[in-house]
């Protein structure tokens, strides 16, 4: 399965969405799941996500330095 990961932040909400490419069936349903982000930092935005295969989760890194980790089954 491939999969792609891509991260959307506005000024309403903010959502890392997790789906399947390359494949007539899908195999695996697409994920829309909200990033939280603190408060006091409405600046700050994704700049660098890392899947990793052997753990399935996905590693989002923010431009204040905080690291996400989401889970790619669930996307939670």
């Amino acid at each position: 399965i491939s999969l792609f990961c891509f991260a959307s932040r506005s000024p309403a909400q903010s959502k890392l969405f997790i789906t399947e490419v390359g494949s007539g069936t899908p195999v695996y349903q697409k994920k829309a799941q909200n990033i939280l982000f603190p408060q006091d930092s409405p600046d700050d935005f994704p700049v660098s996500m890392q899947v990793s295969e052997k753990y399935g989760v996905v590693y989002m890194i923010t431009k204040f330095g905080f690291l996400h980790i989401f889970d790619v089954e669930h996307g939670s």
